[in-house]
């Protein structure tokens, strides 16, 4: 996941990395960007029951896990703390989005409460907004996340 900004270090990557959790690790890349000042290629491993994403790194790394839903929302939390006008290209486009789209999950969710490795079980609850700027809601059928897509800034 790529992330702009303009005062975020590898020190703040760091403790959004703490925040997500004990089993949370984070690989990061200082990269430029056209958006703001610096981007960070982050790759984040976690609790989840599934493997990494990253064209078999997870072979040379020994037993890594990806990150679940929560573990990533509790660092990017962390970092949209840190810096409101961060942005996530195609994901999220601040601070304030990203709160919105997760319902203020990542407020206050702490690693003991997350929903666990086995994963969210999204489900379509419908769609909410005016006709010009709607977006769907999603629930997880075992615990109380939701997520919106859609409808931001239309």
């Amino acid at each position: 996941m790529r992330i702009h900004t303009d005062s975020l270090a590898i020190a703040d990557l760091l403790a959004a990395q703490q925040r997500a959790g004990d089993g949370v690790t984070c690989k990061a890349e200082q990269r430029g960007s056209q958006k703001r000042d610096a981007a960070w290629e982050v790759k984040l491993y976690g609790t989840s029951t599934r493997r990494p994403n990253d064209r078999g790194a997870w072979r040379a790394d020994g037993d890594v896990h990806a990150a679940t839903w929560d573990e990533w929302g509790m660092f990017l939390a962390e970092l949209f703390r840190r810096d409101p006008n961060a942005t996530v290209p195609g994901v999220y486009e601040s601070a304030e989005h990203f709160h919105w789209a997760t319902d203020e999950r990542f407020q206050t969710l702490m690693p003991a409460d997350q929903h666990g490795g086995t994963g969210h079980k999204w489900q379509y609850a419908g769609g909410a907004g005016a006709a010009d700027n709607s977006y769907s809601i999603h629930m997880c059928q075992g615990c109380d996340a939701e997520r919106r897509v859609g409808g931001w800034g239309a």
